[in-house]
């Protein structure tokens, strides 16, 4: 008896079909996922920013919260646990920050400043109406992504600053620093 199976013309085709649906496919794809990246960060800046004003109005300081490992404590995480100090009313944050909150899976700060970045690396504050100089030097809050790949950047400084700005990695509320860290302004710094 004979048994039935595909000649090598017929697997060849099918392959080429599949080949031809990946290729049409796989970019929207990618750019579904970047999307969804982009909403996860502007959303976990926006609850920080309100979580930020809450503490800010309860305390009179700004608060600090490092997701890494070796920062553990009220000391590195003042939005989720009592560090002490008078007017405290949280947590602030149902848990600490963690590198799960950042969608490229690394660090994520949140500082009590709002220089943007270091002035090394090109940060000096924000500029958030776009007039080439700096609104916030002094002290607030300001969160720092890292790992952000620039295709994401641009899809939040879009969504967070508009897309009319001369420079978009340096101004607004969003800000892109050495093609590795996504700034967001929170709150103070005026």
């Amino acid at each position: 008896m004979r048994r039935k199976s595909f000649t090598l013309i017929e697997l060849i085709v099918v392959i080429a079909i599949i080949g031809v649906l990946a290729s049409i496919l796989l970019p929207n794809i990618v750019g579904v996922i970047d999307k969804a990246k982009a909403a996860k960060a502007i959303s976990t800046a926006n609850i920080l920013s309100t979580a930020c004003d809450s503490y800010y109005m309860d305390t009179g300081q700004y608060a600090i919260e490092y997701a890494t490992p070796w920062y553990k404590g009220a000391t590195y995480h003042r939005l989720s646990f009592d560090p002490g100090i008078n007017g405290w009313n949280g947590p602030y944050l149902k848990s600490p920050l963690s590198a799960g909150d950042n969608p490229w899976r690394n660090r994520v700060w949140m500082y009590n400043r709002t220089s943007g970045w270091e002035s090394s690396e090109g940060g000096n504050g924000f500029d958030l109406d776009g007039d080439g100089t700096a609104e916030t030097t002094a002290s607030g809050n300001d969160v720092v992504f890292y790992a952000v790949p620039s295709s994401v950047a641009q899809l939040i400084n879009n969504q967070v600053d508009g897309t009319n700005e001369s420079s978009w990695q340096g101004q607004g509320k969003f800000e892109y620093r050495n093609n590795y860290y996504g700034c967001f302004y929170l709150t103070g710094g005026r």
